[in-house]
Parts: structure tokens; C-alpha cells; sequence
């Protein structure tokens, strides 16, 4: 029979198991509150971390959208200014620019197409857009005085005639200067007569025109009823003669 253990005895192998088994499990419940503890702490790390990311994140995202917004009103804003400018552009370009002086500032001699010719470097200054510069054949001067000449019933002392081309020398440099000294008196003279009117084509959307004055005498016009031609067909005759031709060049 199994003695039981006194209070002051040998403690008994059941007693001790059983210390054992609590000892143990106070060990197991400390180790499991550690490790909750250690989870616990490490759940709010990952949370403060989680939190800053986010407001990183949400702060790159407000950036890349104030970026974008910022690019976005630039682009529109760059793009009604090119619409102001052309539409001033357009505004200058269907205002008349009147003719205040043309002279004949320079020559040159060009190949074209398997042809060499002279061109002459007009310069003309304008009431609006300053001075302007387009290069014109001496044939292109030659039809408009001939228009200012006869179709429109002047005189020809009232405008020097501009000579024929010759057969040959038309390339030295006399002749080019003496065409160059004969088109600024043409020139001077059909811009001073106060009753012509003409114009002088630039470029494909300039056109320069030298306007009559309004009650100008004309003593060098027939006053003859055979002269039919009304003021304004020849005005549109002046005009339409001194054009632009294609392969002239132009600047301003």
C-alpha cells in the first residue's frame, strides 16, 4: 500500500510529476506570451510602416498629378498663343500695306532650269510692315512700265522707258548697272506721280500697293473720248502686271 507524503517528507513521484507538468506549462504560457508580445509588436511596426508607405504614396500621386495638370494647362496654354499669333497674323496680313518707297538695292545672277537671267534685289519700305525685299527679273519691271506706259494712256516722258534686252552682254556688269541706275528712276517716278496706282506682289500673301492720289491732276493723260478704258480696269492692269513670279524669291 502507498504511503501518502507527509508535510515534512519526501515529496512523492505524483506530486512531482505534477509540479513538473505546471512548471512546464507556466514555461509554455510565458514563452507564448513572448512570442504574442514579439507579434504584436512586430504587427505594429508592419503597420507604421504600411502607413508611411501610404502617405508616400499618396503624396507621389498628388505630385504626378499636379505635374500632369501643370503640363496639360502649359500644352493649351502654348496652344491659344499660336492661335493669337495667327490670328493677329492674319489680322496684319488683311490690312493693305501701302508702298512708300521701291528701289532696286542689289543683282545677281541666277541658273534656273538650264537658263541664266539677272535678277534685281527690290527693296521696298511699307507703312505697316517696315521694309520688305523680294527679287524680280528685269522683264517683271519691263511689263509694268509697259502697262504705266500704254495701256493705261501716260505718256512716256511722264515714266522712263526701261530699254530693251540685248542679243548680247546682258550678263557684264555695265549693263547690270545701268538697268540698276534706269529701274530706280522708273521706280522714283512711278511712286512720286500721284495719279498711278500699282502694286508689287512679295510673296504668296503680301502685296504692296502704291495707291492714286484722290484728285491728283493727270495733264499727261489724253483727255480724248477714244481712251475707253475705265480708271478702274487700269488700275487692275498696274496691278496685276508687277507680279510675283514663280521662282522669285522674297524676304522682309
Amino acid at each position: 500500500m502507498e504511503m501518502e507524503d507527509g508535510p515534512s517528507g519526501p515529496v512523492s513521484p505524483r506530486t512531482l510529476r505534477a509540479l513538473t507538468e505546471a512548471a512546464s506549462k507556466v514555461a509554455e504560457a510565458e514563452s507564448a506570451a513572448r512570442d504574442a508580445k514579439q507579434a504584436a509588436e512586430s504587427a505594429l511596426e508592419l503597420n507604421r510602416e504600411l502607413v508611411s508607405q501610404n502617405d508616400r504614396l499618396r503624396s507621389t500621386l498628388s505630385s504626378n498629378v499636379a505635374e500632369y495638370a501643370d503640363a496639360e494647362l502649359l500644352r493649351e496654354n502654348e496652344r491659344l498663343k499660336q492661335q493669337v499669333l495667327q490670328l493677329q497674323t492674319k489680322l496684319v496680313r488683311s490690312q493693305e500695306v501701302s508702298l512708300i518707297s521701291a528701289k532696286v538695292v542689289d543683282s545677281r545672277i541666277t541658273y534656273r532650269e538650264g537658263r541664266q537671267f539677272v535678277e534685281y534685289k527690290l527693296q521696298i519700305e511699307t507703312n505697316t510692315r517696315g521694309t520688305l525685299y523680294v527679287w524680280h527679273r528685269y522683264s517683271t519691271f519691263r511689263n509694268l512700265a509697259a502697262t504705266l506706259q500704254t495701256k493705261n494712256g501716260y505718256k512716256r516722258k511722264e515714266i522712263p522707258e526701261l530699254p530693251n534686252k540685248q542679243l548680247f552682254g546682258n550678263f557684264s556688269e555695265k549693263i547690270i548697272q545701268d538697268r540698276v541706275a534706269k529701274l530706280n528712276q522708273f521706280l522714283e517716278a512711278a511712286t512720286n506721280a500721284e495719279y498711278l496706282q500699282w502694286g508689287i506682289r512679295v510673296d504668296q500673301d503680301t502685296c504692296v500697293y502704291k495707291r492714286r492720289v484722290k484728285n491728283a491732276s493727270r495733264d499727261s493723260i489724253s483727255t480724248a473720248s477714244t481712251h475707253s478704258s475705265s480708271p478702274r480696269s487700269s488700275s487692275r492692269l498696274s496691278m496685276k502686271s508687277f507680279s510675283f513670279r514663280r521662282g522669285s524669291t522674297a524676304g522682309n
